[in-house]
């Protein structure tokens, strides 16, 4: 029997190549990787912001100041969502929009002699109010270097684009912080529940800069991204007790940092932390005057700090 099995084990494996040869084959075709990729997220950004200019006596920077409006310490409250599509021929885009809420800060308000009627002044009001944002980049990966885990190490990538950002300060309330000073002073403050000034703030800016990826494991990634910005800025001061809203127009240069470090906690699944600044600097910004050149202002527009984010991949 055991003679006979062997035998028979023989023809098979004699027989088998044959046999198979006239059977049809069906290809098999391996899946194409996904070349496309697409992380989609959330964020809270907790920031500080400031808007602060001088007014000159003329239309010439050069001349002194007679007037100084500085907006500070404007805690934000803000929640984004953002996005990142890259292409099998490594052009990407990039972008995130927010909306958010100016719960506390101090508006100080100064005048100097002797262009003011009177001696040195210096008022202080607290602020609240909105922000808006929005981004929107095009750029491609110059730049990938590949270890033998699949996850590039190192992507360098260049980009352009364009940055909204609108805000609206409210300054509610007004006392006098300077001995002698004349407005606002003594039984002449005004209350918190009153509204004084409002500036509002309207920055279209277009960007270039880069963008760099550096992963330390598969999971955990560092992400820097800086720009230069050239801003077009239009403001708004209204003062409601004396001269009502006055518009200011500018251009100027500026700069726009950011980091994160994000974690994979899952193939498709992220969570990370960051840290943002933005800084808009602005000298030929003129507020008009009927018939005449104007009154020069210098200008600036900063806001920093941290936020927390989560996102998809897929």
């Amino acid at each position: 029997m055991h003679k006979a099995a062997f035998i028979a084990s023989g023809l098979f494996l004699l027989i088998a190549p044959a046999v198979a040869a006239d059977l049809p084959l069906k290809a098999v075709t391996p899946k194409p990787p996904n070349l496309w990729q697409i992380e989609v997220g959330a964020r809270y950004w907790y920031s500080i912001g400031r808007t602060a200019y001088d007014l000159h006596t003329s239309g010439a920077r050069s001349s002194p100041v007679i007037s100084r409006l500085d907006y500070h310490n404007m805690s934000t409250h803000s929640g984004e969502v953002f996005f990142r599509i890259d292409s099998p021929t490594k052009f990407f885009v990039k972008g995130y929009g927010g909306y958010g809420g100016i719960t506390g800060g101090t508006m100080n308000d100064e005048d100097f002699p002797p262009f003011f009627n009177g001696p040195y002044t210096k008022t202080e009001s607290q602020t609240r109010g909105f922000l808006g944002y929005a981004n929107l980049d095009l750029g491609y990966s110059f730049y990938e270097s590949h270890p033998v885990n699949a996850e590039p190490r190192l992507r360098l990538g260049a980009f352009v684009g364009y940055h909204y950002l609108g805000e609206m300060a409210h300054a509610w309330g007004c006392r006098q912080t300077e001995p002698g000073g004349q407005i606002c002073e003594g039984a002449g403050a005004l209350a918190g529940n009153v509204k004084v000034i409002t500036e509002r703030d309207i920055l279209h800016s277009v960007r270039a800069g880069a963008v760099a990826d550096l992963w330390f494991t598969p999971a955990l990634k560092l992400t820097v991204d800086a720009a230069y910005t050239y801003s077009d800025v239009r403001a708004f001061d209204t003062h409601y007790f004396t001269f009502g809203t006055e518009p200011s127009r500018g251009y100027g240069h500026g700069f726009q940092l950011e980091t994160v470090m994000s974690y994979a906690v899952t193939p498709n699944a992220n969570v990370g932390i960051g840290a943002r600044y933005w800084h808009t600097g602005i000298n030929d910004f003129t507020e008009p005057a009927g018939g005449g050149a104007g009154q020069a202002q210098t200008y600036q527009v900063d806001r920093y700090g941290t936020f927390i984010q989560s996102s998809f991949k897929f």
